[in-house]
């Protein structure tokens, strides 16, 4: 197993909101935190998996259990945009 570390960028609900954050901690083992960067609400993600591709998909899965109505915006590392990676953005 490998750890990743990105960025999802996310829209459509409180990223701030307690409810939330306590949802998303219950969806998932890793380490996803929500917040706010550069006044665009994210959550960092830090997450074991065998491949990138999974991991992401974990985290997403984990946003998407925790808030059905969120709609992930872009995926960066570092502040690079990865989007096309999962075809957001």
């Amino acid at each position: 197993m490998n750890t990743y570390t990105f960025d999802l960028i996310v829209d459509g609900f409180d990223v701030m909101s307690d409810n939330f954050a306590d949802r998303l901690y219950e969806s998932s083992d890793f380490d996803l935190t929500p917040g706010i960067r550069n006044s665009r609400p994210e959550i960092g993600c830090t997450v074991e998996a065998t491949s990138f591709g999974q991991a992401v998909q974990i985290a997403i899965t984990a946003v998407k259990q925790a808030e059905p109505s969120a709609k992930i915006v872009s995926l960066q590392i570092d502040g690079e945009d990865l989007s096309p990676l999962i075809g957001a953005g």
